[in-house]
């Protein structure tokens, strides 16, 4: 899980990058007097800055948790976790998985069943379709049996990922426009919605770690340790 931790870090990262700038030029008269100078209206500028957050704020997410089921599968595939030896949902996941799939490409994939079908049933691009939040999160742990409990005063159970979610929504669409989205936005709000997000997601990392270091993956008859 390092990887997908680190990749996550650098995502945030980037997002605290972009809010501290707007917090600093809010407060700067120096950038303000260069925007005006050069006839840019600058609260126009800050609405389209404060809503491309949002933008931000769920790429965030997406990336994550698409990060995160793909280290299961990685990890499934190089313990060469045999389907057999899964847990029930696991395996009702992996069957849906290979509905959309081609019984021809299925066939030219596969070399050992038992392992290969669980690595060809995976696409990342099923992931979220544009509609991750909370609940899609809920939905997508109980699909691979991993824990989705977070601690509620850091992170309101990711109540803020439904918002995020909508806001990129309408913006990505063309619902609403970037000026529109944000006239109403404090950047207290959008730092609040930051740290929630990013704290929820750590958590969901944090346990998909220790989920994959246990093999919680593995049904009740299995042996831990198998390989």
């Amino acid at each position: 899980m390092d990887s997908v931790f680190n990749e996550f870090k650098d995502r945030k990262n980037e997002i605290k990058i972009y809010i501290d700038f707007i917090t600093i030029s809010e407060h700067n008269d120096i950038i303000y007097k260069t925007i005006n100078d050069n006839g840019i209206d600058k609260s126009e500028l800050r609405r389209i800055f404060l809503a491309n957050t949002y933008l931000l704020l769920y790429n965030l997410v997406e990336s994550t948790i698409r990060n995160t089921i793909q280290e299961i599968y990685d990890h499934l595939k190089d313990n060469r976790i045999t389907f057999d030896l899964l847990k029930s949902n696991i395996k009702k996941t992996i069957f849906k998985g290979l509905r959309v799939k081609s019984p021809t490409n299925i066939t030219n994939q596969i070399r050992s069943i038992t392992t290969d079908i669980i690595s060809i049933s995976f696409d990342p691009d099923n992931i979220s379709n544009g509609n991750l939040d909370a609940r899609k999160i809920r939905e997508i742990a109980n699909n691979y049996c991993f824990p989705d409990s977070t601690p509620y005063l850091e992170c309101k159970n990711g109540e803020k990922l439904l918002e995020i979610k909508n806001k990129r929504n309408d913006l990505s669409h063309g619902i609403i426009s970037f000026s529109e989205c944000g006239r109403d936005i404090a950047i207290g709000d959008l730092t609040n919605a930051f740290n929630e997000t990013s704290s929820y997601l750590e958590n969901i990392i944090e346990n998909v770690r220790g989920y994959l270091d246990s093999q919680s993956y593995l049904h009740s008859q299995s042996t831990a340790g198998r390989p």
